[in-house]
């Protein structure tokens, strides 16, 4: 039987090892009682590891694979999150560019009540349109990785939106993003119109950065700030090759400044929808006429 003082809240790095756990264990057909019951646990233990809640002996995790017929790669996965320990920080490598794919980020996402997402150059992955996601893929891609399962990856990600109890969303959109070209006119009027139309939704709020805000120190770094039920505050920012996650209080407390810096700065959302919706007819206006890109919105 579990003893109560095992409980803790789960940590990014403890959500990420358990979705890995989680996975091996669905691959191999078992549910969770069933496996428990085989590897000598009480139910209570295992459906902890998988949600978070509490972390994993190395031996019970080769156990737990090896009884699951999961792949080396699997518990190659398993056993490096494991031993990492916990230290506030997670690094993970994206060396395609896309941290979709990436399981800390993911599983924190879905995890969420809150979410304040920065984006300074390009509309945030969250809200990003399938066309615009593909060209801007394809800009940045190494030619050794393939763009299509980035894409479908970023559109699954989206989903985390519409859960039946989605986060309580607010994206903060630089206007350069605006201004960056990504594809063709068509590409940028249809995400333009998608962030007009998607900021009417309730549990989303979408705000525009305006360039008279001014140059402020931190307004080239993106980032995410995700808070949660029953666990610490978590920061996500990454670069072209890695993604740092991380719940030390200093870099919380950091971000939340930012935050609130940003949030004193932005237009509101009715005003954000009707620059997004004439940066949409702006591009329109563009038909035919690709010389003009990156034209001053008349």
């Amino acid at each position: 039987m579990e003893a109560l003082g095992d409980f803790r809240p789960s940590t990014a790095h403890t959500r990420e090892l358990g979705d890995e756990v989680r996975e091996v264990r669905e691959r191999s057909g078992l549910s969770l009682t069933k496996l428990a019951e085989g590897l000598g646990w009480s139910p209570g233990k295992l459906s902890k590891l998988e949600h978070g809640r509490r972390g994993g002996d190395v031996v019970d995790l080769i156990r737990l694979v090896g009884y699951c017929q999961g792949d080396q790669a699997s518990l190659d996965r398993i056993l490096s999150i494991a031993r990492e320990g916990e230290t506030g920080y997670i690094i993970r490598p994206h060396l395609d560019g896309v941290p979709d794919a990436l399981r800390a980020l993911i599983s924190s996402e879905r995890r969420a009540t809150t979410m304040f997402d920065y984006e300074s150059m390009r509309v945030p992955g969250l809200l990003q349109t399938e066309d615009y996601a593909r060209a801007l893929m394809l800009a940045g891609s190494d030619p050794r990785f393939a763009v299509e399962p980035g894409v479908q990856t970023r559109m699954e990600r989206q989903e985390v939106l519409h859960r039946s109890q989605p986060a309580h969303s607010t994206f903060f959109i630089h206007e350069a993003a605006l201004h960056s070209w990504v594809g063709d006119w068509q590409v940028m009027a249809d995400q333009m119109l998608h962030l007009a139309l998607t900021s009417a939704a309730g549990h989303l709020h979408i705000r525009l950065v305006p360039f008279r805000g001014g140059s402020q120190v931190w307004t080239a770094f993106p980032f995410r700030l995700m808070e949660f039920k029953d666990s610490e505050p978590l920061v996500h920012s990454a670069n072209l090759t890695f993604s740092v996650l991380s719940e030390r209080p200093e870099v919380v407390k950091r971000h939340r400044a930012v935050t609130e810096a940003i949030n004193a700065m932005a237009l509101s959302e009715e005003e954000s929808r009707s620059e997004f919706a004439r940066w949409a007819d702006h591009y329109e206006r563009l038909r035919g006429d690709d010389d003009n890109a990156g034209g001053p919105v008349a």
